[in-house]
Parts: structure tokens; C-alpha cells; sequence
């Protein structure tokens, strides 16, 4: 008898066995750019490394001087994350669908989601040149990070047999995906609102199919939604 496929079904078993160990939220945040503090208008003195009363004082000189309605350019970003998690077409009509909610109410002229090829750089300057190519009056930054928890349940052990790896959902992937997003004024960077949301999601599959794409684009979506409740909220706040 051959006992080398067995073996291999043995040590995968043995590998992935575990049980959930929960998601690193503080980790996972600390991942995204903190644009409200790392690259604004307001300098900090180099030298010390502190912010100083001055920087302080530029800061609340900085006043509101987008028209209304108003047209918000969006620039999308992925941050931390486990995978290579993409935008798609999907996410795009969802960006899409908080501009009719924000025209009806009167609050944007227009929402436009910006080309990576019209982002020549990662700083928040470089991201409002990029929208004034646009034309826009505001800039939404939204950045996403996620991490992903894969482990086994009790029917991994139907893994020892050859059929069970294709049959038995003994593999879970569980997703986690967390977003932030500010709005700036593309003139002068003064800052108008702030959002944040996070979605779970999860699959469960026979190890020869599972697929954690699956899981992270359902907490993906859960994100989005939510953070559009939100940023359509404050937006609405700000008339």
C-alpha cells in the first residue's frame, strides 16, 4: 500500500488545524495613513519632531470655501491588507450610487472616482493636484485595509480521505475588512468630514476549493455600504 498520499493528507491536516484566532483590529488600523496629521497644509518643525503652536495657528486659519452643490472627486486606496484586494467594477457603481442620494439631496454637483494613472503620488498634495485635474471642489480619501482568518473545523479530519478534501467543508476563511475616509478642500486641504466603517465575511469549503477572494469581498462590501450611510450623513450635516 502506498502511504504517501496518506501521509500528505496527514501533514495538511496537521498544518491547518487550528481555531479562530481573531482579528488584530488595532494592528490592522495602525496599517492606514493618517492623512489628517501626516500631511497637511500645517507643517511640523522638523528639527524636534513636534508639532509647534504655529503649526496650531495654521491650522484654524484654514476656513470652508467649497460652493453648494459641490463636485467630490474620490481617490481610492488599499492599505494592509492580506491579499491583494482590488476595486472592482461593483465598488465603483456603489461610489456611484452615493452620488444620486447627495444630488437629490443637494448637497454634490457630481462624484467622480479618480484614475490611478491621474495619482502620480501617495501624498495628500499629490492626491488633491490629481483631483483639481478633475475639476473638483473636494477630495474623498478612502482607504481600506483587511486581514483574513483561515482555519479548519471538525469535518477537516474527513480530510484523511482522498474524496474528503473535495467534499467535506472542513476549511473556514472569515474576512475582515476595515475603511476610513476624509474629505478635504482640494484648494486650501481644510478638512470637512470624517467616516469609518468595517463589514465581516466568511466562506466555508472543502479545502480543495475554498477561496478567501470570497470571504473579503463580502466583508468589502458590508464596509462600503456602511461607510457610504455615513459619509452621506455628514456630508448632509455640512448644507
Amino acid at each position: 500500500m502506498n502511504l504517501r498520499p496518506v501521509l500528505l493528507l496527514c501533514s495538511l491536516v496537521l498544518s491547518t488545524a487550528a481555531c479562530s484566532s481573531g482579528f488584530n483590529r488595532s494592528e490592522l488600523r495602525a496599517s492606514m495613513s493618517n492623512y489628517a496629521s501626516s500631511d497637511y497644509e500645517v507643517t511640523i518643525d522638523r528639527r524636534s519632531g513636534q508639532t509647534t503652536a504655529e503649526d496650531i495657528k495654521r491650522a484654524r486659519a484654514l476656513k470652508p470655501q467649497i460652493p453648494s452643490p459641490f463636485r467630490l472627486a474620490v481617490s481610492l486606496k488599499t492599505a494592509g491588507s492580506s491579499l491583494d484586494l482590488r476595486w472592482t467594477q461593483e465598488d465603483r457603481e456603489v461610489v456611484h450610487a452615493w452620488r444620486k442620494t447627495l444630488r437629490d439631496r443637494g448637497v454634490v454637483s457630481d462624484i467622480v472616482v479618480m484614475n490611478d494613472l491621474i495619482e502620480e503620488g501617495d501624498t495628500l498634495a499629490d492626491r488633491r493636484l490629481a483631483a483639481a485635474r478633475y475639476g473638483a471642489d473636494a477630495l474623498l480619501v478612502l482607504e481600506v485595509a483587511s486581514e483574513v482568518d483561515k482555519y479548519t473545523n471538525p469535518l477537516a479530519l474527513l480530510y484523511l480521505t482522498i474524496v474528503g478534501a473535495y467534499v467535506a467543508p472542513g476549511t473556514q476563511a472569515d474576512a475582515l475588512v476595515m475603511m476610513q475616509g476624509a474629505v478635504y478642500d482640494v484648494g486650501n486641504g481644510y478638512l470637512y468630514a470624517t467616516a469609518e466603517s468595517e463589514g465581516e465575511g466568511d466562506t466555508i469549503a472543502p479545502v480543495a476549493y475554498v477561496e478567501e477572494e470570497d470571504a473579503l469581498n463580502e466583508a468589502k462590501s458590508q464596509a462600503l455600504h456602511r461607510f457610504g450611510d455615513e459619509l452621506i450623513e455628514r456630508l448632509t450635516s455640512m448644507r
